[in-house]
């Protein structure tokens, strides 16, 4: 008899965590598993890719954007409210909400889901996790979290209620499963790593599918950012005044760097790049449903990230025979052999500085670098094993 698996997520919005969602979703063996999908909301670009095996269920979101009244009224009674403000004040010392605490409040005015599951898997912390752990009825609980919650800023307090229910929380490295259980020390024992599927195949299949929109100056050093436009995590906005140094010291001709996404911090990244006249040499592309077209055509992605986890985009440019160029975030010396697949910066402007230098003056063989990166294989469809055992 199969057994059935609950998966629940957000939306299918482009991303990492999307992604690797959709690479599991495809690694099943569907002979052994029923799986149903619960979104919040049941849309995004990536919605159509969801293997046909997959049952989607009617999204969680029970109320429309206008009911307002009708969910705040819920959330007071169930004192998410009080909650929220409780720790704004906690926290802050301001009577204020807390944005973090305010997912029970989406939890409570979430579509109750009656059936039950050998495995339940909410498949990103917030909402899909807090979930899981409260409202979804499974013999195993499991939590994914594809952040490093000790450089977050996230607060462990305020889901510690709902992390108490998970049988196994999920990271993508091993130094973010460490940094996890240093974060919640008494759920230390049901940390775990499983990192990201992905199969070279399948990238380089999707870096073919269409001819991009651009034409790339092969004399330049061309690099690809694909990313949340997100300036605390993803540190764009240094990356720009980077590029500005560049511009001072007369050695911004040598580079053109293209950024591919969308976010809350996209017009002030649009007006910075304006106020420092560098629209010449940064390219800013959007969103894209499938980005690989365009990281296939460049030198480096190039991550200024303040804080990552395990981002799937460096592992993809790998695959495309894309070195990386990133800050030292947690678990970059799990993901990029320094010198060999990429080059690893300490997390400083200055670090960041000098190490596009080091590109114009040579001392990183981009094209032998290059050459190197294609000739590995980097997939690991057997990651699905682990998954299989911890469902049991």
């Amino acid at each position: 008899m199969k057994k059935k698996i609950l998966f629940v997520y957000e939306e299918m919005a482009i991303g990492g965590s999307t992604t690797s969602l959709l690479s599991i979703l495809n690694s099943i063996d569907y002979t052994r598993y029923d799986v149903d999908l619960l979104l919040y909301y049941n849309q995004g670009p990536l919605f159509n890719q969801i293997p046909k095996q997959v049952n989607i269920l009617p999204q969680a979101s029970i109320y429309s954007p206008s009911a307002k009244f009708t969910k705040i009224t819920r959330s007071i009674l169930a004192g998410d409210i009080q909650r929220s403000l409780y720790y704004g004040f906690l926290f802050e010392r301001k009577i204020k909400l807390n944005m973090q605490a305010m997912v029970y409040a989406r939890v409570t005015n979430s579509r109750i889901i009656n059936e039950k599951y050998d495995a339940a898997i909410g498949f990103l912390e917030s909402w899909p996790n807090v979930f899981v752990g409260l409202k979804a009825k499974a013999k195993i609980k499991i939590g994914w979290v594809h952040c490093d919650w000790k450089n977050s800023h996230l607060k462990p307090l305020i889901e510690d209620k709902a992390y108490a229910k998970l049988d196994y929380i999920v990271s993508v490295s091993p130094m973010c499963r460490d940094n996890y259980a240093q974060v919640f020390p008494k759920f230390k024992y049901k940390a775990a790593y499983i990192e990201n599927i992905l199969l070279q195949d399948t990238i380089r299949n999707k870096a073919n599918e269409y001819i991009p929109d651009i034409t790339v100056d092969k004399t330049k050093i061309n690099l690809i950012s694909v990313c949340r436009i997100d300036f605390k995590s993803k540190g764009l906005d240094r990356g720009v005044k980077v590029f500005s140094r560049l511009k001072v010291d007369n050695l911004i001709d040598n580079f053109h760097w293209y950024i591919v996404g969308n976010g809350h911090d996209m017009n002030n990244l649009r007006a910075m790049i304006y106020n420092n006249k560098l629209d010449k040499h940064i390219t800013l592309l959007g969103e894209k449903s499938n980005p690989l077209p365009y990281v296939s055509l460049m030198d480096m992605i190039f991550l200024p990230s303040r804080y990552e986890g395990k981002p799937m985009a460096v592992t993809e440019a790998h695959m495309l025979g894309i070195p990386a160029l990133v800050t030292a975030y947690t678990s970059a010396n799990e993901q990029i052999k320094n010198g060999v697949d990429g080059i690893i910066l300490e997390n400083t402007d200055d670090s960041l500085y000098m190490g596009l230098k080091n590109l114009i003056d040579k001392k990183v063989k981009i094209e032998e670098m290059k050459k190197l990166v294609f000739s590995y294989d980097y997939s690991n469809k057997e990651v699905i094993e682990s998954i299989y055992k911890m469902i049991g």
